[in-house]
């Protein structure tokens, strides 16, 4: 075979909620994945810890005494990955914002559906992100690294080709704005991150992620505490100020009020299936629709999917910086073939939707 063989990743499930186990081992058997090993809570699941040790350990947030939150932190010295499985309520919303503060490695959605609680997201992008995660192999989080701003090179092509750090990614005049896109695995860097960060920077700032509504909530909140600076949603038609730290509200994709100098924003649904469909979608409109200096701020580095939507970064007035504990090595390999243009038609046709 051309290829090589992956080796199928182990994973440890501790939720009570047969539909999920269900739905996630199915998954896996299918895909040739992964295999998963059931547990009715946590307790179980870290006493077996001392007969096995598996790839990748997905745990609902509740309940106490030994809840998601407690096991990501009682895991984090391990290197195993933990996933949290959250449902969309406010205590979701919350425990997964201070699960993803504590290390989690990610947070999927679940929703009830047809009276049973299944995961939110698509198969396709749930088998692709446990891939991810599994194939990170044994290496601990890097909550407590020292991280630094890089400002990156974009090419022509929108292609990052190195980083140069930087002690001030955050402008002195007041006619920039600031926006913050992380997936929801990079939420916990960007909490970590911004709490060094001027209280009151000279221009606005913005934060968006790919989660709905009543998370985008928790996070102002959860920020606005952790940081201890007023973090608010971004109201419709606000004027946004220097000094200001706003969070686009749930998916939304950001429109320029015509008249205000790229100073207050609307917005509009986003269809987007994926993050990074989502981030490309915001990358795109900030660039053509922002009429003011721009600082792009990401917590995971580009991949190719979004060389497209940088192009506009490269040698103009904007600027894209990358909070990192560490530079990594620029993948300038653009996939090509008809796989990856199928995994691309995928991303972007899937019938499946966040919010169906």
């Amino acid at each position: 075979m051309s290829r090589q063989m992956r080796t199928a990743g182990r994973i440890f499930l501790a939720d009570t909620r047969s539909a999920i186990a269900e739905q996630v081992s199915a998954w896996g058997a299918a895909a040739g994945d992964y295999s998963v090993e059931v547990f009715g809570s946590n307790h179980q699941l870290v006493r077996r810890l001392d007969v096995e040790r598996p790839d990748l350990v997905l745990s609902k947030l509740g309940p106490a005494p030994l809840d998601g939150v407690t096991l990501v932190r009682r895991l984090q010295a391990t290197g195993i990955p933990v996933a949290l499985l959250s449902r969309q309520t406010r205590a979701g919303a919350h425990g997964s914002m201070e699960g993803l503060l504590a290390g989690a490695a990610d947070c999927f959605l679940t929703r009830r559906r047809q009276g049973r609680e299944r995961l939110a997201l698509p198969r396709a992008h749930f088998l692709r992100r446990v891939r991810e995660l599994i194939d990170r192999g044994d290496r601990p989080a890097d909550v407590e690294d020292a991280t630094t701003w890089y400002r990156l090179a974009i090419d022509r092509r929108g292609r990052w080709v190195a980083g140069t750090p930087t002690m001030r990614p955050f402008p002195e005049d007041r006619d920039w704005i600031g926006v913050m896109l992380a997936r929801t695995c990079s939420l916990g860097r960007l909490l970590r991150a911004c709490g060094a960060a001027p209280a009151r920077p000279r221009g606005g700032i913005l934060i968006g992620t790919s989660l709905p509504l009543r998370f985008t909530r928790a996070l102002a909140e959860v920020a606005t505490r952790l940081w201890n600076r007023p973090v608010l949603e971004l109201g419709a038609g606000e004027r946004l100020r220097g000094g200001q730290w706003r969070v686009i509200p749930g998916r939304r994709l950001l429109l320029p009020v015509p008249g205000t100098g790229g100073a207050a924003f609307r917005w509009e649904p986003s269809r987007a299936v994926s993050e990074t469909a989502l981030l490309r979608q915001r990358i795109e409109r900030l660039a053509i629709e922002v009429d003011r200096p721009v600082r792009l701020y990401l917590f995971d580095p580009p991949d190719a999917r979004l060389a497209r939507a940088l192009q506009a970064f490269a040698g103009g007035s904007g600027a894209v910086y990358l909070q990192s504990a560490g530079m990594p090595i620029p993948n300038l390999a653009v996939p090509a073939g008809p796989r990856a243009a199928a995994r691309w038609r995928e991303e972007e046709s899937d019938v499946e939707r966040f919010a169906a």
